[in-house]
């Protein structure tokens, strides 16, 4: 009987095995893109402090943020692009803050990146052509995915938190 199961796979394996991996291809857009949560505080300050210098630094940075409701206890960052006449150079980035109440009063933010490249090989200097690809498909990229997180955590740890203290 796993003898007869091994044959229904052989259809699948073959397009990886002859002429490209179908597979991987089509779910390559799925890849992921975010980098894990990066923690600042606890921060005992208020909110309307802390989310102005998250703000702050994230513009600083040219990040766009569409309107933002501190009530909502989150932001999230407009892509930030980088095209280049080089294929698979071109990348964007965002960035996601969210902020949570602890029992003690304090908030806890939480950081995160997301960058995607472009895979567009014709036109890539072209944003309405490009076709964005999660980062962690790429070994080059890939290592890039934390980068505005950490940046930014370390930001607001020196203004909020300061030197010394966690």
């Amino acid at each position: 009987m796993a003898r007869r199961r091994g044959w229904i796979l052989v259809p699948l394996l073959g397009g990886c095995l002859w002429g490209g991996c179908f597979w991987a291809e089509w779910f390559r857009p799925l890849a992921a893109a975010s980098s894990d949560w990066y923690p600042v505080g606890p921060v005992r300050k208020p909110l309307e402090e802390i989310t102005r210098a998250a703000q702050y630094y994230l513009t600083r940075a040219g990040y766009v943020i569409p309107a933002f409701d501190p009530g909502a206890r989150r932001l999230e960052t407009g892509w930030d692009t980088h095209l280049s006449s080089h294929w698979r150079e071109g990348f964007r980035t965002k960035v996601e803050v969210e902020f949570q109440d602890m029992e003690d009063g304090s908030t806890l933010i939480q950081i995160r990146s997301y960058r995607e490249f472009n895979e567009e090989s014709r036109y890539p200097m072209i944003a309405e052509k490009a076709s964005w690809i999660g980062a962690a498909t790429d070994d080059k990229q890939a290592p890039l995915i934390p980068e505005p997180a950490i940046k930014l955590q370390q930001h607001l740890k020196l203004k909020l938190v300061g030197l010394g203290n966690e």
